[in-house]
C-alpha cells in the first residue's frame, strides 16, 4: 500500500474483515505487516487504527529513529509503540534532540528496552542529563552501544546507571580525537560513585578509543569480575588517528591496554582478550560480539588477538599456559609503536595448540622451521593469515609440513615473492576453500590442480608463471566460484575465462601492459560463454570495443557489470561503444544493472554527451533507466548507472 494519508486518526468506522473474521485469524494477517504497512493500514479507517498496533507488536519490537522522524509528529507511529519495543537505534541527534527522543522513548511508554544503539551524537554539554535519561531507560536494558561518538563519555557513571548492563560498546569518531589525552579522564559529573560498587553483569566490553590505562581502564576492569570479552583500541583506529594531519602525539601511550596478568587477575573468567588489532576474527557474531552465552563454565582463555606492544616475555607464558584452551591466536607488529623484531621461533617452536581454529601472523618476525613446528601442532586449523616481509623461506623445511585437511582459508601476504615456493605450501591445504594472495609467485593451473575445493580466490600483484595450459583439465575439474585479480594481464585473465565454475568475477588489469590490448579483452569476452558468471567486474579498462559488449550480452546468466576506466592518469578516460551498450543490454534476457565509471560513450568519431546517451537508452530501451551519476566537465567523461526497470 502506498495511498497518501494523513497523520490525523481516521473518523470512519469501516466494516471490513478485521470485525467479521474471528480474532486469531485477524491477528495473524495483521502480524506479517512491516512498519510501513502498519502506518498505511492504520489510516484506512478506525477499526483499523485500533486493531493493527495490537497484532503487529512483532513489526516494533526493533525500531530506529532519526531527527527527521523526530520532527514530524506521527500520531500512527506513537500508536504503534510501547513496552514491546526491545531495540532502539538514535541516529544522528544533536545533544539536546538527544536527551528529549530519550525523553519522548518513556513517554511513549518504551521502558523496557533491552538493547540501546546511540551513534553520530555527542554528550560533551549535559553529562548529568544523559546519565539521567540513560538511567530512566534501563530497566531491563541489557546491551548499550556509543558508536561514532563526538565525544567523551563517563564510563563508570554508565555502567553504574545501568544494572542490567551486559554488553557496552564505546566506539568515538576519529575525528574525536583532537586534543592529547581527551580520553584520558573520566568526564566531570555531579554524580557520585560507590568506590565499592561492582558492575557484576558486564560479560563484554568494546572499547575503541584510545585511553590510558592506569586511569581509564584499569578502574572499569577493577569492578567487572563476570567480564568474558574484551576488546580495546583496534589498530585500524589507530592508524587512521596517526595519518591525521593534527595527529594525536601517540608514541607517549606506552599503557594503552592492560596486560594478560593483571587483566587475568580482575577477571579471572575472561575468554577473548583483543587489544590493537587489526583483525575481527569472531566467526560468531551478534552486533560485533560472540552470539555463544557466555555462562559457560569453559576455564581458559579462547582468544587473544594482541600485537608487540605487550611484549613477548608477557604473552608467551599465556599462550604456554592456555595453549590447549585457545581457539584463536592472532600477534602483530604494532604500527603505533617502533618496530621490535621479536623474534617468536623459540615459542613457536613449544607450543602444541590442540584446538586453535584460527591463527595470524602479522607483520611478526619467525623462521620457517618454527612455523612449520607451530603448523604441524595445530591437528584443527581452519584459518591460516600469515603476512611478513622479513620470512626468507626455506623449501627444505616446508617439506616437512604436515597435511592440513581441516584448513579452510589462507591469506598470505609477501610470502614468496622471490621463490616459487607457493605450490609447496598450499599442496599441503588440500581441503582450502578460500585462498588470498598478495606478492607471490604462483602457477594457476597447477595451484587449482592441488585445490580441488576452493571455490574463492582473491590474487593481487601475482608474477604468474606457467603457461596455464599444461593440463588444461585442472581448470574444467575446478570447484572455484568467484575470482578477484589485482594488476593482472590478459594472459591469467584468459586463463580463468575458461573455468566452467565461475559465477563472480572482478579483475583491476594492469593499466600499461594491457593498454591498446583491445582484441584479448574481446577474446575474454567470448571465452566467458563457457562459464556460469552472473557478475562481472572490470577495472582500470581503456577501451571496451562493439566485439567484447557484444560477447557479453550473449552469457545467459549475466546479471551485473561494472567497468571502470583508467586510474593512474588522471586525464584519461574509458571509452565505450555505444554500439555494442545497446546490443549487450537488448541482447541480454538477464542483465539487471550495468555501471560504468569514469567513461564516455562512443561512435566512430562522435563523442556522446551524458543527455545524449540518457536520450539513446530511454528511446530504444525502454524497458531500462539510466542515471548519470557523476559529470567531469574538465575530462569530459561522466558515470552511468543503468537497471532494468
Amino acid at each position: 500500500m502506498t495511498t497518501t494519508i494523513s497523520d490525523s486518526q481516521p473518523t470512519q468506522l469501516h466494516s471490513g474483515f478485521p470485525t467479521e473474521l474471528p480474532a486469531d485469524i485477524t491477528f495473524i494477517i495483521f502480524s506479517y505487516l512491516d512498519q510501513q504497512d502498519c502506518l498505511n493500514c492504520m489510516a484506512v479507517c478506525r477499526a483499523w487504527y485500533d486493531i493493527v498496533p495490537h497484532c503487529a507488536q512483532l513489526a516494533w519490537e526493533s525500531v530506529r529513529f532519526h531527527p527527521r522522524d523526530f520532527a514530524a509528529h506521527h500520531q500512527r507511529r506513537e500508536k504503534c509503540l510501547g513496552s514491546h519495543v526491545k531495540t532502539v537505534v538514535l541516529d544522528s541527534f544533536l545533544e539536546q534532540q538527544l536527551y528529549d527522543m530519550m525523553q519522548q522513548l518513556l513517554d511513549w511508554g518504551c521502558a523496557e528496552i533491552h538493547s540501546l544503539e546511540i551513534t553520530n551524537s555527542s554528550t560533551a554539554m549535559d553529562q548529568d542529563m544523559f546519565l539521567r535519561q540513560l538511567e530512566s531507560l534501563s530497566a531491563k536494558m541489557k546491551q548499550l552501544k556509543v558508536t561514532k561518538h563526538n565525544s567523551n563519555i563517563p564510563l563508570l557513571h554508565i555502567l553504574g546507571a545501568c544494572p542490567r548492563l551486559t554488553h557496552f560498546t564505546f566506539q568515538p569518531t576519529i575525528q574525536s580525537y583532537t586534543t592529547h589525552a581527551m580520553y584520558d579522564q573520566e568526564p566531570v559529573t555531579a554524580r557520585m560513585l560507590s568506590p565499592t560498587i561492582q558492575f557484576s553483569t558486564v560479560q563484554y566490553l568494546f572499547l575503541d578509543a584510545l585511553m590510558d590505562k592506569q586511569q581509564r581502564l584499569e578502574p572499569v576492569l577493577r569492578r567487572c569480575p563476570n567480564l568474558r570479552y574484551l576488546v580495546c583500541l583496534k589498530s585500524t583506529a589507530c592508524t587512521s588517528i596517526r595519518h591525521q594531519t593534527n595527529a594525536v602525539p601517540i608514541c607517549s601511550y606506552t599503557t594503552t591496554t592492560v596486560h594478560l596478568d593483571e587483566l587475568l587477575y580482575w577477571c579471572p573468567r575472561i575468554v577473548h582478550f583483543e587489544a590493537n588489532c587489526g583483525y575481527r576474527i569472531l566467526d560468531k557474531c551478534y552486533d560485533g560480539w560472540p552470539v555463544e552465552e557466555a555462562a559457560t563454565e569453559e576455564t581458559g582463555l579462547r582468544s587473544i588477538l594482541v600485537c608487540e606492544e605487550h611484549g613477548v616475555d608477557r604473552i608467551a607464558p599465556h599462550l604456554i599456559r592456555n595453549q590447549h584452551s585457545l581457539r584463536e591466536l592472532s600477534l602483530g607488529e604494532h604500527e603505533l609503536f617502533p618496530r621490535n623484531l621479536i623474534n617468536w621461533s623459540p615459542i613457536f617452536g613449544i607450543l602444541y595448540l590442540n584446538n586453535l581454529q584460527t591463527l595470524v601472523c602479522d607483520m611478526i618476525h619467525f623462521d620457517t622451521a618454527s612455523m612449520v613446528t607451530l603448523l604441524n601442532h595445530c591437528p584443527v586449523l581452519h584459518t591460516l593469515i600469515v603476512e611478513t616481509a622479513e620470512l626468507v623461506v626455506e623449501q627444505s623445511q616446508l617439506k616437512q609440513l604436515d597435511i592440513k585437511p581441516h584448513l579452510r582459508t589462507f591469506h598470505g601476504f609477501y610470502l614468496f615473492d622471490r621463490d616459487p615456493c607457493t605450490l609447496l605450501l598450499v599442496k599441503h591445504f588440500p581441503g582450502l576453500e578460500r585462498l588470498i594472495l598478495w606478492d607471490n609467485v604462483l602457477d594457476l593451473s597447477k595451484t587449482l590442480r592441488y585445490l580441488p575445493e576452493v571455490k574463492h580466490m582473491e590474487l593481487h600483484n601475482i608474477r604468474y608463471i606457467g603457461q596455464g595450459q599444461d593440463d588444461p583439465m585442472s581448470f574444467y575439474e575446478s570447484k572455484l566460484e568467484s575470482i578477484q585479480m589485482g594488476n593482472a594481464t590478459y594472459a591469467p585473465m584468459l586463463w580463468i575465462a575458461t573455468i566452467p565454475t565461475l559465477e563472480r568475477i572482478s579483475i583491476a588489469v594492469d593499466e600499461y601492459l594491457c593498454a591498446g590490448q583491445v582484441d584479448n579483452l574481446c577474446h575474454f569476452a567470448r571465452l566467458l560463454a563457457g562459464t556460469v558468471v552472473e557478475e562481472l567486474e572490470l577495472l582500470f579498462v581503456a577501451r571496451v570495443p562493439f566485439a567484447a559488449l557484444q560477447a557479453l550480452g550473449d552469457l545467459p546468466l549475466l546479471k551485473r557489470v561494472v567497468v571502470t576506466g583508467p586510474q593512474r592518469n588522471r586525464n584519461s578516460r574509458m571509452d565505450m561503444d555505444k554500439s555494442g551498450l545497446v546490443q549487450m543490454l537488448r541482447s541480454s534476457t538477464s542483465m539487471v544493472h550495468v555501471s560504468c565509471n569514469k567513461m564516455v560513450v562512443t561512435d566512430g568519431l562522435k563523442v556522446y554527451s551524458p543527455d545524449e546517451v540518457v536520450s539513446v537508452i530511454n528511446s530504444e530501451l525502454p524497458w531500462y533507466t539510466v542515471s548519470i551519476n557523476q559529470y567531469d566537465s574538465a575530462k569530459a567523461s561522466y558515470s552511468i548507472r543503468i537497471t532494468r526497470k
